[in-house]
């Protein structure tokens, strides 16, 4: 759970149901990649918000390892401070160096 107790985590639904668990879901391949895509379109056109990728992450929901990566994107271009979900400065993933294959 996030240490942050100030952000109320928003439902991320799909197809007007919340989204299933990363492991136990019964999403079809289209579909989840469908998830995926939805949820790239709308990090980049700003429509999802921090709250919903807490509560993705959270309950660990289909599409968590994105959130992780848009996170670490936020963090890295200097958007938010802290991470929402560690309240700190910390990424989920080291950048690659150029030692890194």
């Amino acid at each position: 759970m996030s240490n942050d107790s100030t952000i109320t985590p928003l439902a991320y639904t799909y197809k007007g149901k919340p989204l299933q668990h990363r492991k136990f879901n019964d999403y079809t391949k289209e579909e989840k990649l469908e998830i995926i895509i939805q949820l790239n379109n709308e990090f980049q056109n700003g429509l999802l918000s921090v709250n919903q990728m807490v509560w993705i992450w959270e309950r660990e929901c289909w599409g968590s390892f994105s959130v992780e990566l848009f996170i670490d994107k936020l963090l890295e271009k200097g958007v938010i401070k802290k991470n929402p979900i560690t309240n700190d400065t910390r990424t989920f993933r080291k950048p690659k160096t150029i030692f890194d294959w």
